[in-house]
């Protein structure tokens, strides 16, 4: 999950993988359309926290999916402006 959410302008997405792997996560609007990438990097073990600028995305509730090789989890954020 994002941290502060609702936030305006930046936010930080925290998360753990078990294992060294490929971590994807990617925000959708409200219709399912990708609008953003916020990483596609391989991940030691342990946990990480990526940083997300909302830049030219308006407000809104949007999704946030983080995928791996066998595991997706998907979370909603609130950007205010």
């Amino acid at each position: 999950q994002n941290v502060p959410n609702p936030f305006n302008g930046t936010t930080t997405i925290g998360f753990y993988v078990p294992v060294n792997e490929n971590v994807t996560i990617s925000v959708y609007n409200m219709l399912g359309e990708h609008v953003a990438d916020v990483t596609n990097e391989i991940f030691n073990a342990g946990k990480h926290e990526v940083v997300f600028n909302s830049g030219e995305l308006s407000q809104g509730t949007y999704f946030v999916r983080m995928t791996t090789e066998g595991f997706t989890a998907t979370k909603n954020m609130n950007i205010v402006k």
